[in-house]
Parts: C-alpha cells; structure tokens; sequence
C-alpha cells in the first residue's frame, strides 16, 4: 500500500509541475494567466488564460511516455462539458460579460528523465 502511496504522490507532483510548466509555455506565446488552479464548490481548472480576446480554461495532462496514450486522450467529451460549466462560473464571477470563451489542453509528454519530450497545445477542442 505505500508503494501505491508513494505513486499517487508522485503522480500529484508531476501534474502540478505540469501545469507550472504549462503556465510558463503559454505566457512565452503570449497568453496571460488569469488563474491557476482556481476552485469552487463544482470542480477545479488547471489554468485559465487570455489572449487576443479569448479567454481559455487549460486542461493540463502531464504522463510519462505513451503507454496508456497521448496525455490529451484522457480528456474526454464529458471532461469537456465539465469545464465549459467551470468556465462559466469563473467567467460570472471575474469576467462578467466575457463571449469569447475557449476550452484548451495542454498535453506534456515527459521522457524518461521526466524532461518533457513533447508539449502541445490543443485549442478550443470540441465535446462532441
């Protein structure tokens, strides 16, 4: 049980350094963070970001290598709905009024010195 113990904690720390990496990738192509790891009762976004108009809640998916996949399929159609509703409560509370509103993903895929292999940005993906 530790061992899973110590994964899930390893797992914690690798998702939190991605979005710290994520955060950093978008301000060096112009994006402004807005938010990072912002809460409410419904559920959490990774980052929220605007650039030319559009404001963007960011999945971020950091895995090491592509056994189980590219990080971004684990982003699923429901996940997307999930936070178009997230982004929605953000937008009501810190951006009255905002139309332009995107659902994106960053996807980092790490080597086996958990420096990063690949990063992509996926914009506006779609839930249907």
């Amino acid at each position: 049980m530790t061992a899973a113990l110590d994964a899930a904690a390893q797992a914690r720390q690798r998702g939190a350094w991605g979005e710290r990496h994520a955060a950093l990738w978008l301000i060096a192509r112009g994006w402004t963070v807005l938010a990072a790891d912002w809460r409410c009762a419904d559920g959490q976004l990774d980052l929220v970001v605007a650039r030319a108009g559009t404001i963007a809640a960011v999945e971020v998916k950091t895995r090491r290598g592509d056994r189980y996949g590219p990080p971004e399929a684990a982003v699923t159609a429901a996940k997307v709905r999930r936070l178009r509703r997230l982004l929605g409560v953000w937008c009501a509370t810190e951006r009255p009024g905002a139309t332009r509103l995107a659902i994106d993903v960053v996807a980092i895929t790490l080597g086996p010195d958990d420096r990063p292999l690949a990063v992509r940005h996926l914009q506006d993906v779609s839930d249907g």
